[in-house]
């Protein structure tokens, strides 16, 4: 897949769960589209700060959830870590809830996803 064509939730499922304005709902679904910017956008000024902080750039999904943090007003982002030891097997947003929806990127299957990272935790604990 392309990776700066990633698929996205719909308008109306990323209001409906995230309780986002239709705007923020654009936004989200721009930046994981790869429509929206994510370096040296002065929407997002957390996320440009960080960047220019770091000695090697971020890379693109790091990016794209820290948008998406300074969107919905999240808790920063975590992951959720696998039997690889370099990579996480999830990077989510953090909402402060273990059941609320959220924004989770799956790393081995390379898409983002609606859902909670809770549920995510206990398919791949069924799974294990």
């Amino acid at each position: 897949m392309n990776p700066t064509h990633y698929s996205a939730p719909s308008i109306a499922r990323l209001r409906d769960q995230l309780g986002i304005t239709k705007d923020q709902a654009d936004t989200v679904r721009g930046l994981i589209r790869g429509e929206v910017r994510t370096i040296d956008n002065p929407a997002f000024p957390e996320t440009l700060a960080w960047i220019n902080a770091c000695y090697n750039r971020p890379s693109r999904v790091e990016r794209i959830m820290s948008c998406i943090n300074e969107i919905l007003g999240g808790h920063g982002c975590e992951a959720i870590w696998g039997d690889d030891p370099y990579w996480p097997a999830v990077d989510y947003v953090n909402m402060g809830d273990t059941y609320s929806p959220t924004i989770c990127f799956l790393r081995e299957a390379d898409r983002f996803v609606l859902s909670s990272w809770g549920d995510i935790a206990e398919r791949m604990e069924a799974h294990a």
